[in-house]
């Protein structure tokens, strides 16, 4: 019996380098969103926490009075790291807002090195090789997709 086949999955539609992304530390782990997903930073004052959630998901927060899953990118990574500061919105400009946890701020806009490539995976991080520094890139599709599901 033949196993069955996966399709490999598609490279991130907004990285390339030169790209402009925001770079933000969480721990000692770097991590670049592309700037057409970047809405707003604001600062972390409560989050209500959910039951039975991934543990990557750190509750719900509140911007601009809509409440926003409040997303940790360092635990999906396996990576350790303090105390929430503040809390970078991404999104669609069209859609609803996604909250992610940054723990400088307010971050910086960085342009994605000449000699970066990603790692292909499967979730919504993936590795970004050839940067000074070891960082994640966010796939925001991806991230879309799996809170949906």
């Amino acid at each position: 019996m033949n196993a069955p086949r996966h399709a490999a999955p598609a490279p991130a539609a907004d990285f390339r380098p030169g790209a402009l992304a925001l770079r933000i530390r969480r721990g000692t782990t770097q991590f670049l969103i592309p700037r057409a997903w970047v809405r707003s930073v604001a600062p972390i004052t409560q989050v209500a926490p959910l039951p039975r959630v991934k543990p990557w998901v750190l509750g719900m927060a509140l911007h601009a009075d809509r409440p926003v899953p409040l997303l940790d990118p360092a635990a999906y990574a396996g990576a350790a790291a303090d105390g929430i500061k503040a809390a970078v919105l991404i999104g669609r400009s069209d859609g609803a807002g996604l909250a992610l946890v940054a723990t400088d701020v307010p971050g910086r806009f960085v342009s994605v090195p000449a000699t970066a490539y990603l790692e292909s995976g499967e979730g919504w991080l993936a590795r970004l090789h050839g940067c000074p520094a070891a960082a994640w890139w966010l796939e925001a599709e991806r991230l879309t997709t799996e809170l949906k599901s």
